[in-house]
């Protein structure tokens, strides 16, 4: 099974590695929960571009952790 604290740190620290904004959306709703909505409101940005971010975001996320499984099985 994953240890889903080592997942979210993983998580958390590709995060850094992301554009500002991305990162600020992923930071508000990883650390506070918040709904696109509020980010949005909080961001002052659609929540149009705020689901376009976090869909990016997570692509980008998933993509690193699939080349990092792929390099430990080496």
């Amino acid at each position: 099974p994953i240890n889903s604290s080592a997942a979210s740190d993983v998580y958390k620290r590709q995060i850094v590695g992301l554009p500002q904004l991305q990162r600020d959306i992923m930071e508000l709703r990883i650390s506070f929960g918040m709904s696109n909505s509020e980010i949005a409101n909080q961001l002052k940005i659609s929540e149009n571009v705020v689901r376009q971010r976090l869909y990016q975001s997570r692509k980008a996320i998933t993509e690193f952790l699939k080349k990092e499984n792929r390099n430990e099985s080496i």
